[in-house]
């Protein structure tokens, strides 16, 4: 899921912000700097997908991972 969202991420970013604003040197400041977010927001579910949800999971929270048993 991670993966879909970081692409999602990317895709959306570029059809709603690249290449808005022309115009206005403001406004297309404005766009770029929400372009770059969509992008960081993507690096973040893609670090995600790498390492993986842990005790945040639902297996996670559901089977104990990651606690001590004894």
């Amino acid at each position: 899921v991670a993966l879909l969202l970081a692409a999602f991420c990317v895709v959306a970013g570029f059809i709603g912000h690249y290449g808005q604003g022309a115009g206005d040197a403001t406004l297309a400041f404005l766009h770029q700097q929400m372009l770059m977010k969509d992008i960081a927001i993507s690096g973040g579910f893609l670090a995600l997908a790498m390492a993986g949800a842990g005790a945040w999971s639902a297996d996670g929270r559901g089977f104990a991972i990651g606690a001590d048993v004894t």
